[in-house]
C-alpha cells in the first residue's frame, strides 16, 4: 500500500477557508439580510454618538453603544452554531479520510464567517 501525505496546515486552511466563502458568498439572501442588519446597528450607533456632550450623559451614552455593540457581536456569533450543524456529516465524512486537521477546519470556518457576516 501507498500512503498518501497530507498537505501541510496552511495549504489545509487555505483550501477550506475557500470552500467557505464560495459557500457564504452563493447565499444572496443572507448577505442581504446581514448588510441590512450591520447597517441598523451602524445607524443605530452612529445615531447615539451623534451631538454628544461631554458631560455624564455623554459619557454614558458612549458607554452605553460601547455594550450593545459587544453584544451584537457575541450574538452575530452564535449563528455559527447552526453552520456547523449542518456541515456536520460532511465533516465527519471528510476527517475521517484524513482530508484536513480539525483545527484548520475550525480556523478556516470561523475566520470565513467572520469576514464575511460580521
Amino acid at each position: 500500500l501507498t500512503t498518501i501525505e497530507t498537505a501541510a496546515w496552511f495549504r489545509q486552511l487555505l483550501a477550506l477557508w475557500n470552500r467557505s466563502m464560495m459557500e457564504a458568498s452563493r447565499g444572496s439572501r443572507q448577505t442581504l439580510w446581514s448588510v441590512l442588519v450591520i447597517g441598523g446597528v451602524g445607524f443605530m450607533v452612529g445615531s447615539v454618538f451623534y451631538q454628544l456632550d461631554n458631560g455624564i450623559a455623554g459619557v454614558q451614552g458612549r458607554f452605553g453603544s460601547i455594550f450593545f455593540i459587544q453584544l451584537f457581536f457575541a450574538f452575530c456569533g452564535l449563528e455559527v452554531c447552526a453552520l456547523w450543524f449542518w456541515d456536520r456529516s460532511r465533516l465527519a465524512h471528510e476527517r475521517n479520510a484524513n482530508f484536513y486537521s480539525g483545527t484548520a477546519y475550525f480556523v478556516a470556518k470561523a475566520s470565513s464567517y467572520i469576514w464575511w457576516s460580521c
